[in-house]
């Protein structure tokens, strides 16, 4: 009986201790696809541009629906593309659901989006979803051209994307398409720091990694 509460007592301490190391906190990110840390939404209002950067899409990966985009799948409408692409919420093609817009560019891992979020009366609940850390997939809307065939493990191959939005959603078809926020209170348009673009390449990255990997354990 004694053992057994030295060990509850013990157990206790540990709990505490490390509860006194992550309190204060305040940096919004994800580590190996779970949420570490949240931001400050008292500090959100309306006006402000929140810069978000994330993958639209990831190559090579099995959706919900099992879809999954060939690499360079974009090629075509990133070279006609003349204006920034609307950034949406939930795909709802109206003026008074846009949220703001975003460029994009093609690397090995997928489309990767710098994106400005625009807080407004209608988007303000979104905009504090997503600094505090629980809105962070995207789903695109476009036209996709699928081959005839299904590919070796029996997927939708998409070979070609007409891109026509970025829409903020809570269930992605595909569960990479993840975002972090880069900067709170942005200037609408200014490119983030090179530093803020790497890390936030590496941390979807290493996110991807972790959950692809914890996939083929899995199976």
């Amino acid at each position: 009986m004694k053992q057994k509460k030295a060990r509850i007592m013990k157990l206790t301490s540990q709990i505490k201790a490390l509860a006194e190391q992550t309190e204060h906190k305040a940096v919004v990110g994800y580590k190996y696809g779970e949420l570490k840390v949240m931001g400050d939404v008292s500090k959100i209002e309306i006006g402000q541009t929140i810069k978000l950067s994330g993958y639209l899409s990831t190559f090579n990966s099995t959706d919900r629906v099992n879809d999954t985009v060939l690499p360079g799948a974009f090629t075509r409408t990133l070279a006609n593309r003349l204006t920034r692409f609307p950034l949406l919420l939930d795909h709802e093609q109206e003026t008074s659901d846009q949220c703001g817009s975003f460029t994009a560019i093609q690397d090995e891992v997928g489309l990767l989006i710098d994106a400005d979020f625009l807080v407004t009366e209608e988007t303000i609940h979104q905009a504090r979803l997503i600094v505090a850390g629980h809105l962070v997939t995207m789903s695109m809307g476009g036209i996709f051209f699928y081959d005839d065939l299904l590919d070796e493990f029996n997927r939708n191959v998409i070979r070609t994307v007409e891109l026509y939005e970025g829409s903020i959603v809570v269930i992605p078809a595909n569960q990479e398409a993840i975002f972090t926020v880069v900067k709170e209170n942005a200037q609408v348009g200014s490119p983030p720091k090179d530093e803020q673009v790497s890390c936030t390449k590496e941390r979807v990255k290493e996110i991807l990694k972790q959950r692809r990997l914890k996939n083929v354990r899995k199976n």
